[in-house]
């Protein structure tokens, strides 16, 4: 699992993140893409995924 590869820091501001976004009504869609940018900051790539 990607969580466990991240340091604890980083695996609090993940949560912190979508938190916030939450708090925010952010939609599915804007939490993921704020956790992609947070990963990409620290040089971290997902998975592709295919959602057939």
């Amino acid at each position: 699992m990607l969580m466990q590869r991240l340091t604890p820091d980083q695996r609090e501001q993940v949560r912190t993140k979508i938190t916030e976004l939450r708090e925010q009504d952010a939609t599915p869609q804007e939490i993921r893409e704020a956790v992609r940018d947070l990963l990409k900051g620290w040089d971290i790539q997902l998975p592709s995924q295919s959602r057939d």
